[in-house]
């Protein structure tokens, strides 16, 4: 068996902000319910360990390839345990290592996370360009959003919201940094990313979509349509780790990204 690249040392830290509260990021708005905060300290071993996977919905989560916990004394958030997530040489786009998630009580209309991760030196962006990291996904199933590191093969990745809609075409467009149009993720390094979405009034397009990279708005959007006819609200939000599309790509060599902490507040 290979032995796994190793998380690169030392992987550098943030830089300052500030109204820093704990895992939240500097941008949460007042008056938010925390639903999670949660520091990857350990991990499901089965589909109904909700206890191991530190109140989530474990999914995939207890899978022995896909995901385990490692150290590096460089995480900013929590300490030296972080969730790393292996993209195996030789796996199929279309399919991802692992996915975990947590439900957000109350079915919101509002949501924010905090999350703080860093991919690999070597992540390869799938020939497609799409780069699945995070899903924000809706009470009906129908329409949901996602946070893509957007990008082909070693060339720049950039951070993007992208909403797809399985009933309603008008839910599927992609949010690029409209504030900082060539801002791009920077592999080995930790980056904190902050995301505030507000789902729009019934039938008016009027959602709000906003992201921070690393402390700085490169999102602003308050014409968004999120919600399919029959949707509400949103209904849970999930690590998902899936690789570009189709099955005739595979990954071109073991490569991870780590997660550090993921925080999520709703209202």
């Amino acid at each position: 068996m290979p032995v796994p690249t190793p998380i690169p040392t030392p992987i550098p830290t943030l830089p300052p902000v500030t109204n820093y509260r704990g895992a939240a990021g500097p941008n949460e708005p007042a008056g938010f319910q925390t639903v999670t905060s949660r520091p990857f300290n350990s991990r499901a071993v089965n589909r109904t360990d909700v206890g191991g996977s530190e109140g989530w919905i474990a999914n995939t989560e207890h899978n022995r390839t896909g995901l385990s916990i490692a150290q590096d004394a460089a995480a900013p958030v929590s300490g030296s345990n972080v969730a790393q997530i292996r993209y195996p040489a030789g796996m199929v786009g279309g399919v991802g290592p692992v996915s975990m998630g947590v439900a957000l009580p109350g079915k919101p209309r509002s949501l924010y996370v905090s999350s703080v991760m860093a991919l690999s030196s070597n992540f390869y962006g799938h020939p497609s360009g799409v780069n699945k990291l995070h899903f924000f996904n809706m009470a009906n199933n129908t329409s949901s959003g996602y946070f893509s590191a957007q990008g082909q093969g070693m060339g720049p990745l950039q951070p993007q919201v992208r909403l797809q809609g399985i009933a309603d075409p008008l839910v599927s467009i992609n949010l690029v940094p409209n504030l900082m149009p060539g801002v791009a993720l920077t592999r080995g390094i930790w980056h904190r990313l902050e995301f505030l979405l507000v789902v729009n009034t019934a039938g008016q397009a009027d959602g709000q979509a906003h992201m921070w990279l690393d402390g700085v708005k490169i999102l602003q959007r308050n014409d968004i349509m999120y919600l399919a006819p029959g949707e509400t609200a949103f209904d849970e939000t999930t690590i998902t780790s899936i690789w570009g599309g189709g099955n005739t790509v595979n990954v071109p060599h073991d490569m991870y990204t780590w997660w550090d902490h993921m925080y999520v507040s709703i209202k």
